[in-house]
């Protein structure tokens, strides 16, 4: 399963050229812009074991809903709503955990054995962002991965009021939105659209092997809308660096990024070439770090 998801992800994901395997450069370094090199920071203690905590939640989004549900998948949420089928929709969950006081929403990631999910994936051609669920991005120069904007559609109606019932029942008005892979765009999508439709709301992203999500215009008014988004990048892990550059793609703020050597490292600025950006690395090679471990935690598979 691990080694499908894998390949799968090489292939069709984030390589965002078509739908047909395609050959890519083994060293991306040779075609990627080189601009930020601003020294990196240690986590600390803290920052570290949240990527645990957030990494399980978004493990736990690779299960079925009936598991999310009963609270097999993961104990510490408990399900308001949960959905997806593996194939067009990705399973994703919304549930309220008493410990982070926080409504939490929780996206799979591409599942391999889903040809459709894939198919979604690579529809990559930038796009502007609907203005019924996304006010202010058009203005704002904004186009974002078509596949990833689709799929989170699919299920923002249904998040909106999962979101709303939990905030009703619960008390609260904190939203984290938490996701690997495509998963990860989704969750960062969902994070914008839950701002933006509900602007009371105090909404973060922790986010793991986070594609290159929109152009160049998307991240700044990304974190102008949501300020609070992490995305964490593994080793040599290709995915933070696809699609590429020359599609007119480009990474966000808030990188962390896991180094080589098990270093947990906070990266200044957008492209850091301290961090992901500035690794040499084999995409067939190398891909399973995409999978963790996070850690600890490992992502692409339910692991209960």
């Amino acid at each position: 399963m691990l080694a499908s998801y894998a390949l799968g992800v090489v292939l069709l994901v984030v390589a965002g050229v078509s739908a047909v395997p395609v050959a890519l450069p083994p060293d991306l370094k040779l075609i990627e812009a080189r601009a930020n090199t601003a020294a990196v920071s240690a986590l600390s203690a803290s920052a570290k074991a949240d990527i645990a905590t957030f990494a399980k939640i978004a493990s736990a989004a690779y299960c079925s809903a009936a598991s999310v549900r009963s609270g097999a998948a993961i104990s510490s949420i408990v399900a308001i709503d949960a959905g997806g089928h593996d194939q067009l929709i990705p399973g994703w969950f919304v549930g309220y955990s008493q410990s982070l006081g926080a409504i939490v929403v929780a996206h799979q990631g591409t599942n391999p054995t889903s040809f459709l999910s894939l198919l979604e994936d690579a529809n990559f051609i930038p796009t502007s962002l609907p203005e019924s669920r996304f006010p202010g991005a058009g203005a704002a120069g904004v186009k974002v991965h078509s596949g990833f904007h689709q799929t989170q559609g699919y299920t923002a109606s249904k998040i909106l009021a999962a979101v709303k019932t939990g905030v009703s029942k619960y008390g609260t008005s904190k939203v984290i939105t938490v996701g690997h892979s495509l998963g990860a765009s989704i969750a960062e999508l969902d994070a914008l659209y839950l701002k933006l439709q509900i602007p009371s709301l105090s909404v973060s992203a922790r986010l793991f092997g986070l594609p290159r999500t929109g152009n160049p215009a998307f991240g700044p008014w990304a974190l102008r809308v949501v300020p609070d988004s992490v995305h964490t990048s593994n080793k040599n892990d290709p995915v933070p660096r696809l699609p590429g550059q020359f599609l007119g793609f480009q990474q966000i703020d808030g990188e962390q990024y896991i180094t080589p050597n098990n270093a947990y490292n906070y990266c200044p600025g957008v492209e850091n070439t301290n961090c992901a950006l500035g690794q040499t690395f084999n995409l067939l090679g190398l891909l399973p770090d995409h999978l963790g471990p996070y850690n600890g935690v490992y992502m692409g598979t339910c692991l209960i």
